[in-house]
């Protein structure tokens, strides 16, 4: 991505996280002096963290500036239709679909939880590696799939042109929050 393309997209500054693994100091820098050529990842690298001296940063654009977009561009605002979506529905379920329902998300969180014990006897070459990470990444997702299948029976009134909108805003937010529960252990304001 570049400045550019960012600055189409409503973002003007860069979120730039110190890459040691002790700190992970985190800063907002405005960018809107550089050329719209430049590419975001490329600050990364030439970044000196100004708490532990280390060189080396995540630039990523600072996506918490830009303007908030209509009620399904904004999947926290669709969230909030699902939740009460999930309400109105499950009201109408019978109990044992409901019971269904938590059992198949029980099932699912188990078996994450067991694939990501099991990643901790690993030793610390392994875990670093870009394989390892894409193969946490995958696991996620394939989480947050079957998540949202456990789901599916709750809005099993809703209009099929809304469904694939409801279970992706469902998807989304499974997969933000693994990776703030992963990376930053607390949501980015």
């Amino acid at each position: 991505m570049t400045l550019g393309n960012m600055r189409q997209q409503g973002v003007r500054s860069l979120s730039i996280t110190c890459g040691a693994l002790h700190c992970h100091h985190d800063v907002t820098m405005d960018v809107s002096g550089f050329a719209d050529d430049v590419a975001v990842p490329s600050f990364g690298p030439r970044m000196v963290c100004t708490v532990c001296g280390a060189i080396g940063a995540d630039a990523r654009p600072n996506w918490n500036e830009r303007a908030p977009v209509s009620l399904f561009g904004r999947s926290s605002m669709v969230a909030v239709c699902v939740t009460v979506l999930a309400l109105l529905a499950s009201t109408a379920l019978a109990q044992d679909q409901t019971d269904a329902v938590k059992d198949c998300m029980k099932n699912v969180m188990m078996d994450f939880t067991k694939q990501k014990a099991s990643k901790i006897t690993q030793d610390a070459k392994q875990l670093l590696s870009i394989e390892n990470s894409l193969a946490n990444r995958r696991a996620e997702e394939q989480y947050c799939l079957r998540y949202v299948e456990c789901q599916r029976p709750l809005f099993s009134k809703t209009t099929d042109d809304l469904l694939p909108t409801v279970l992706g805003a469902i998807f989304s937010d499974c997969l933000k929050d693994e990776a703030i529960e992963t990376y930053d252990r607390e949501e980015r304001k």
